[in-house]
């Protein structure tokens, strides 16, 4: 049995499903089954009912999990308390980010950070949000560059890197495209093209609008530049980080300001500044400086 597996076993009691936590672990879903079966032989019993779509736990998965999860913990809470007496000349940091470097021009700094300490290794790991949100939570990461909606309901720190708003994007001869700033509560009534359901920025469009009176009609989602061509093509309307359309633009669509802001800021993050290794506290001190 290996800690390696043990993960596996609790990506895929959190996920729901052997695909999704094959995605969201970025392996083969038969290498996922495969580890699993090993897994099974070595307790002897089984620990996931087959013939259900849904990973559905045995009695004894169920036993399994928590102290799977204890475990994992308690290996991670090890390496932090190791960290301190680490040589930092030969230090490893982790860094796990949404893939918005580029639109947040963070991809310099952190090149000159790299420059500015060639005694740390910066290993920068870019994935959506679900694998960074996993891989903060399993301690995967020392550090991860995020949104805040991303790490609600867990136990964090973060310190703000950029602020950004969302805005509204119409097709050109939309009613709204000339409108110089428009009230949220006015969508009620539109369709919407919105990011993937387990983005933080999915979350922070239905909480928006919900908190305005109304559920909006999402009619599909998809990733940022289908949302846009899909806008121009005139299929519906779709809320985005401003930022993101620096790199993402199209003649056809309309970009227009919310009455009321709504952030869609980008954090640092991690447990606790004073649970980083060596490594991980220069990097914070470099962006809190």
């Amino acid at each position: 049995m290996t800690l390696e597996q043990l993960q596996y076993f609790v990506a895929i009691v959190e996920s729901a499903t052997f695909f999704d936590a094959a995605e969201s672990l970025h392996i083969a879903q038969s290498t996922l089954s495969k580890q699993i079966r090993n897994l099974e032989l070595e307790l002897d019993v089984q620990l996931f009912d087959r013939s259900r779509r849904h990973a559905s736990l045995t009695d004894a998965g169920r036993i399994l999990y928590p102290d799977a999860v204890k475990l994992l913990k308690g290996v991670q809470g090890m390496k932090q308390h190791l960290a301190p007496y680490q040589d930092s000349r030969r230090s490893i940091l982790h860094l796990g980010a949404l893939p918005i470097l580029h639109q947040y021009r963070l991809n310099p700094v952190l090149r000159q950070f790299a420059e500015s300490h060639p005694e740390i290794t910066l290993m920068i790991d870019e994935v959506e949000d679900e694998p960074l949100r996993q891989g903060f939570r399993q301690g995967s990461y020392d550090l991860i560059i995020g949104r805040p909606e991303l790490l609600t309901g867990v136990q964090s720190t973060c310190h703000l890197l950029a602020h950004d708003r969302l805005v509204l994007l119409t097709p050109a001869g939309h009613p709204l495209a000339g409108r110089p700033a428009v009230p949220l509560e006015e969508l009620s009534g539109e369709s919407f093209i919105l990011m993937h359901p387990s983005s933080s920025i999915y979350r922070l469009c239905l909480t928006a609008c919900q908190k305005k009176g109304f559920q909006p009609a999402v009619t599909r989602t998809a990733k940022i530049e289908s949302i846009v061509s899909a806008v121009a093509a005139g299929e519906a309307v779709s809320l985005l980080p401003y930022s993101n359309l620096d790199v993402f633009r199209h003649e056809n669509v309309a970009v227009i300001p919310l009455q009321e802001p709504v952030a869609a800021d980008v954090v640092l993050a991690c447990v606790s500044p004073k649970k980083l290794p060596l490594c991980g506290r220069t990097l914070w001190k470099y962006f809190s400086a």
